[in-house]
């Protein structure tokens, strides 16, 4: 889950929205002036941009930045980084149209950014219900690989688009002997298994 968002001006390091869905208590805008300060710091001594992610013992923070913009989000260590990053994307889209205009000429009143907590719980809770699939992708053209029969059944349909229960069900077979077989075909570096998010 995700325990906490900050949104930072780059210069300067200032909060201008921030939001708490569990984990300590901390103050915003201390911390989020540390969290500025280390990418600023991750800028200088990289060549290719800033720091994408920071793993702690028992959380990751994640960064995305857009023009003046750092955004940060604090979520356990088992959620998925390209879920993630879709949402700071989902983020930044609302949050700059939104309030794009006042960040132009703004007088430093973080209150104008108030009522965005309402788009951030719709983005929160969206991505509280993103199912994902496991689809097989065949990896490897080479000729004469001595598979059975259900192997090469099953490889003709590894198209990195199919999902695996639907695998299942186009060769009707059950899924736990389905997964038997791809295991096998995995182990001799034929697939390989991804999770994919649900669309």
């Amino acid at each position: 889950m995700i325990n906490a968002v900050w949104i930072v001006k780059k210069r300067g390091g200032i909060c201008i929205f921030h939001q708490k869905y569990g984990g300590k208590e901390i103050d915003p805008d201390l911390f989020s002036g540390f969290l500025s300060g280390i990418y600023s710091f991750s800028e200088e001594i990289s060549e290719t941009g800033g720091i994408e992610i920071m793993e702690l013992k028992d959380m990751k923070l994640l960064y995305g930045v857009s023009s003046d913009l750092i955004y940060i989000l604090a979520a356990t260590k088992e959620e998925d980084i390209e879920v993630l990053r879709k949402k700071i994307a989902d983020i930044n889209k609302i949050f700059l149209d939104k309030y794009g205009k006042y960040l132009l000429n703004w007088d430093g009143n973080t209150s104008i950014f108030e009522p965005f907590n309402r788009d951030l719980n719709l983005i929160i809770e969206k991505m509280r219900h993103v199912d994902f699939i496991e689809v097989p992708i065949k990896i490897s053209s080479k000729k004469n690989l001595n598979l059975s029969q259900d192997e090469f059944q099953i490889l003709s349909l590894c198209d990195g688009k199919t999902a695996s229960s639907t695998i299942a069900i186009k060769l009707n077979i059950s899924e736990f002997r389905l997964m038997k077989i791809l295991k096998e075909l995995e182990k001799k570096k034929i697939l390989q298994r991804k999770m994919i998010m649900k669309m």
